[in-house]
């Protein structure tokens, strides 16, 4: 599996900075994919983490908090719960029609806050994408959204540091990964903090 740097990445930056309107304690309701029987992602995070592990900048992710970010709908404290059903049952309705859906990862890409697996834009994935932002606007009000970049984080910087040596003893272990990995994730509406350095939720509905 290949490895992508960012073009001109000269210096990482700390990830875990807050973002408005999040703090210690406080939760968002979310969607994410997540990777209980996503065994190949499973072991190639395993694989990667004693390399990461060298590193003091570098945050590996835990396997069992492996996930790829979907869409929002606000933080717990704002979200009234009917409308958060009326979210659920339309989203996972969507869900259960899909037929298999798999994603596939292509390469390993090192960015200015972490080092990531990039997943394909399947068909599948985006329309589930844009079904979540169709209903969570629909009941919850209009917003903005940005692009959706489909990726699992395999690690978070936690500060500066110059990132050719990473990439260099992440290069041995990714040669031995296949160019496509392709796995089956679950669809989970949780409820996200971030209090310590890591990303962990409570599983509100899964499938």
């Amino acid at each position: 599996m290949r490895i992508d740097t960012a073009p001109e990445l000269g210096r990482t930056r700390s990830h875990w900075y807050w973002r408005p309107g999040w703090a210690p304690g406080r939760r968002m309701c979310t969607f994410h994919l997540t990777m209980e029987r996503a065994d190949a992602v499973r072991g190639l995070a395993r694989s990667v983490r004693p390399v990461l592990e060298r590193f003091e900048c570098v945050d590996p992710v835990p396997e069992s908090w492996l996930h790829l970010t979907m869409n929002g709908l606000g933080f717990a404290d704002e979200v009234p719960d009917d409308r958060l059903e009326a979210i659920a049952d339309e989203v996972f309705a969507l869900w259960s029609s899909l037929d298999d859906p798999v994603l596939r990862f292509t390469h390993l890409f090192v960015g200015l806050e972490g080092a990531m697996l990039v997943a394909e834009r399947s068909d599948w994935l985006m329309a589930l994408a844009r079904a979540q932002r169709a209903v969570i606007d629909r009941l919850l009000g209009p917003r903005e959204w940005g692009d959706f970049w489909p990726h699992v984080s395999l690690c978070y910087f936690n500060g500066p540091m110059d990132p050719g040596p990473l990439v260099g003893a992440l290069a041995p272990v990714l040669d031995a990964v296949p160019d496509g990995v392709d796995v089956a994730p679950a669809l989970t509406l949780m409820r996200l903090g971030r209090d310590e350095r890591v990303y962990t939720w409570e599983v509100l509905r899964r499938v």
